[in-house]
């Protein structure tokens, strides 16, 4: 892949997301962008296999933008950090990926 802003990137991202959780219908995916563009995806899941196919599909699509992707609650960094952002937006939806 080659250059791309990064605004790009995490359009990219979260339209390979969506793609994917959405044939779930219950796993709900957490899509962050640090500072260097990187992209960091934690799904809310009781599948291990979602995760790994998750992973392979962004890394095979994005490529060295993708820094993480992880199972929701294995970092105990991130989850704290979501949570606080979810309640100070209660009502604006954030974290479900429409279905």
């Amino acid at each position: 892949m080659g250059m791309m802003h990064y605004d790009a990137v995490l359009g990219n991202a979260i339209m390979i997301v969506s793609g994917e959780i959405g044939r779930t219908q219950s796993d709900e995916a957490y899509i962050v962008q640090n500072i260097y563009g990187k992209i960091l995806v934690y799904i809310k899941t009781e599948n291990d296999e979602t995760v790994r196919r998750m992973e392979e599909v962004l890394g095979e699509r994005i490529g060295r933008w993708l820094s993480c992707c992880e199972k929701f609650g294995e970092n105990f960094f991130v989850v704290p950090e979501i949570e606080s952002w979810k309640k100070e937006r209660t009502g604006m939806g954030f974290g479900k990926i429409p279905h």
